[in-house]
C-alpha cells in the first residue's frame, strides 16, 4: 500500500492485530519514535517498552525480549536502522526474534525499515528475510528518507 505519512499507518497496524481494551500488548523499542507508544495507547492496547542497551550498541537483548513476550503480545515493533540511535539489528538477533515469536501464532512483527537506504557502517538486514517471518511481518518503508 502506498500512502502519505507514517503515523496513521502505525495506528492502523496496531488496530489490525489488537482488540481495543482487552489487554493485548505491543512491544516497542525504547528509546524510539515517540509515536509508537502513543499509538499503542490511542488504539487501546498495552504498551510494553523494550529497552535498547548501550552495551549492545543500542540494540535490544533477545533474552529480555523473550521475557516480555506472552500470550497477550500481538505486535512487536522493530526499527532497523533505528531512529534515533542509528543501530542496526544483526541477522543473528533477527533469527533469535524468529525463534522467540514462533510459538505465538497471533504475534506479528512491525518492521520499520524506513532508514534501510541510509546504512553507512554495517549491513542492513530485514526480519522478513528470516525463514518463516515474511508471512507474519508488516514491512514499512518510505521514499522520503532516501
Amino acid at each position: 500500500m502506498c500512502a502519505c505519512g507514517g503515523k496513521p499507518f502505525i495506528g492502523y497496524a496496531i488496530l489490525s492485530v489488537t482488540d481495543y481494551g482487552v489487554g493485548h500488548e505491543v512491544i516497542y523499542p525504547n528509546p524510539g519514535f515517540p509515536i509508537y507508544g502513543s499509538q499503542v495507547v490511542a488504539q487501546g492496547a498495552v504498551p510494553v517498552p523494550l529497552d535498547l542497551r548501550e552495551s549492545r550498541e543500542f540494540n535490544f537483548d533477545p533474552d529480555e525480549l523473550a521475557r516480555k513476550v506472552n500470550e497477550r503480545t500481538r505486535l512487536l515493533i522493530l526499527c532497523s536502522p533505528h531512529n534515533p540511535t542509528g543501530s542496526i539489528v544483526s541477522r543473528a538477533d533477527f533469527e533469535a526474534v524468529a525463534e522467540i515469536v514462533a510459538p505465538y501464532p497471533d504475534l506479528w512483527v512491525y518492521a520499520d525499515e524506513v532508514y534501510s537506504g541510509l546504512v553507512y557502517d554495517g549491513e542492513f538486514h530485514s526480519i522478513a528475510a528470516v525463514p518463516g517471518m515474511r508471512e507474519r511481518t508488516i514491512m514499512v518503508d518510505t521514499a522520503s528518507k532516501t
